[in-house]
């Protein structure tokens, strides 16, 4: 019992850490990563006192958690990439505070050419 609760306090400790690597990084990506790796690591402490206070009902609690968590990053990235939560198809200029915004090249409206290979070009033999 008291096993669960060193590993919930170390857990928490790592949560201090993460937030503070957070707040000295500064590209919106680093940032985006350490809400997700928080929001993991509250998903354990909950796991972890949901065994310690034999509350089992915490763990539908942390798994609720753990997916909006998953949807906040995804909606967070689309955020960033498109400008907006709507309709993906008409990408608008990745915002200005992403410093790594040529890692997000959509090859669908791009303007530069991509060389294909067809089926047909073979070698003969």
């Amino acid at each position: 019992m008291t096993l669960l609760y060193i590993l919930a306090t170390v857990y928490g400790f790592g949560i201090v850490l993460v937030v503070a690597r957070a707040i000295v990084k500064t590209t919106i990506f680093d940032r985006v990563l350490m809400t997700n790796v928080v929001g993991t690591l509250v998903v354990l402490v909950m796991v972890i006192l949901a065994l310690a206070m034999q509350r089992p009902d915490f763990v539908d609690l942390a798994m609720l958690y753990a997916l909006l968590n998953f949807i906040g990053v995804i909606a967070t990235l689309k955020y960033i990439r498109f400008g907006n939560l709507g309709n993906s198809s008409t990408p608008t200029s990745p915002s200005k505070d992403s410093q790594n915004a040529d890692l997000f090249i959509d090859p669908l409206h791009s303007s530069e050419p991509v060389e294909t290979t067809a089926a047909t070009d073979q070698k003969e033999p």
